[in-house]
């Protein structure tokens, strides 16, 4: 199990690095222009000030003034709110093809199947391996930020960046453990990848329409964009109620039902 583990991890360890090192690279260009950005932020205020309440509320935008006010509270709009996501989803998507779908349209399945361990064991020790690298992009994706901020000599707030690696790393294995899910219960790498994209867009969807309406706000509680608010998160180091168990939950619940799909299903390539 371990050798699995260790060789799955090192399969992957070029790719991680490449996500690493993109985060990164979005994070200097992100961390550079603050300082000027942050000297217009009346001029911003006033743009700002002509779009509907709503839209600033989906957005989890108040004033230029606020969002602007440090170094957090623009990360978490510019940096957290739209590009992280994205990243952290290509690379949970990426991995769980690799765990089971990949390998079945390589027609490579069977010669994995074949060791002497048993399927969930194969199964858990590719997944720990996805796992530890998603936690490592998390924690560099997050804490990279105060490299950056200390070459360009900005302020910035240390007990923020604990909290939105630890609920960035719990959001990101959810998505992970629904990716594997379906993984395990497609033969084609393209509808497990939908499936798994078509839910975050679902999701995405509902917390935005929760914002527009007040008899529609219970939706965001079934969105993960809820429990991952970035400005609350990071902006205002608070971790949103019942976060923590929403996507505990999804990741105990989606790697279980991919274990029990995956015992009990009959692969032939």
């Amino acid at each position: 199990m371990r050798g699995i583990f260790t060789r799955f991890f090192k399969d992957k360890k070029a790719m991680t690095i490449g996500f690493c090192l993109g985060a990164l690279g979005f994070i200097e260009m992100y961390v550079a222009l603050f300082p000027s950005i942050q000297k217009q932020a009346n001029e911003l205020n006033k743009m700002m000030e002509s779009f509907p309440k709503e839209f600033m509320k989906v957005f989890g935008m108040d004033s230029a003034q606020l969002m602007f006010a440090k170094l957090e509270n623009y990360m978490s709009t510019e940096y957290f709110s739209f590009f992280w996501p994205i990243l952290v989803t290509i690379m949970a998507i990426s991995f769980a093809n690799a765990i089971c779908v990949g390998e079945i349209e390589k027609k490579t399945i069977e010669i994995t199947l074949a060791q002497p361990i048993s399927r969930a064991k194969i199964l858990l020790s590719r997944y720990l391996g996805g796992a530890l690298a998603i936690t490592l992009f998390t924690v560099v994706s997050s804490y990279g930020i105060l490299g950056f901020a200390f070459l360009h000599k900005i302020d910035y707030s240390l007990a923020n960046y604990a909290t939105v690696a630890f609920v960035g790393t719990l959001c990101g294995l959810a998505i992970f453990s629904i990716a594997t899910f379906f993984s395990v219960l497609f033969s084609e790498r393209g509808r497990s990848t939908m499936a798994t994209v078509g839910i975050l867009l679902l999701m995405y969807a509902l917390n935005i329409i929760s914002g527009l309406k007040d008899s529609l706000q219970n939706l965001k509680y079934v969105s993960f964009f809820h429990y991952f608010n970035a400005p609350e998160v990071f902006g205002n180091n608070r971790i949103v109620d019942w976060s923590i168990i929403v996507f505990a939950g999804t990741i105990l619940l989606f790697l279980l039902a991919a274990v029990l799909r995956f015992q009990k299903r009959d692969i032939s390539v």
